[in-house]
């Protein structure tokens, strides 16, 4: 949340307080899909390579090669939050 705050400041001062910057990006997990592709629960160590590996590995499909689910599933754009996470920042 930091990050989404000092873009904020100039000078020494803030200068806007950014709208929505409520700590809301957190990840839900299905306990049902991990205990079925025998992976252990998310831990707060995951680096995004293993973050990455692991929602392939829970992506299902059927016998035709259909995906009937997903191993991320993004039900509320929050392009930010996942930039900052990562350790990115945005330019103009």
């Amino acid at each position: 949340m930091t990050a989404l705050v000092d873009r904020y400041f100039l000078n020494g001062f803030l200068n806007v307080v950014p709208r929505d910057a409520a700590p809301i990006c957190m990840v839900y997990y299905n306990k049902q899909a991990f205990d079925e592709a025998g992976i252990p629960y998310p831990r707060d160590d995951w680096n995004w390579d293993l973050f990455v590996e692991i929602a392939k590995k829970l992506m299902k499909t059927d016998a035709s090669g259909r995906v009937v689910r997903w191993g991320l599933v993004e039900s509320w754009a929050m392009l930010d939050n996942w930039v900052y996470s990562a350790g990115g920042t945005y330019a103009d």
